[in-house]
């Protein structure tokens, strides 16, 4: 799917504006894999490795890890990265 966007900021970090916007997508008729509450902390680049760190708000089951990852992948292959590993932050103190 693509999703035209008005990009009120200059583009400084593509990559990583790409995976704001599909963590925060809502788009009627379809299904985002990233629960509501989900939140970006961090982004590691390693060539051509993503390494992307997210805090969820509740636990979700692995078929949704495995969504939310192959998300990210496609998203991501489009700027030459060709594997990407989830990590996630603490959501609670």
């Amino acid at each position: 799917m693509e999703a035209a966007y008005i990009n009120r900021t200059s583009i400084k970090a593509p990559r990583i504006t790409a995976i704001t916007l599909l963590v925060q997508a809502a788009v009627a008729g379809y299904d985002n894999p990233f629960p509501p509450g989900t939140t970006l902390e961090l982004v590691q680049f390693r060539v051509t490795t993503g390494i992307i760190t997210l805090k969820l708000a509740n636990d979700v089951e692995q078929a949704t890890l495995e969504s939310m990852k192959e998300a990210l992948q496609q998203t991501l292959s489009q700027y030459g990265i060709k594997q990407v590993e989830l990590a996630f932050g603490c959501s609670h103190p």
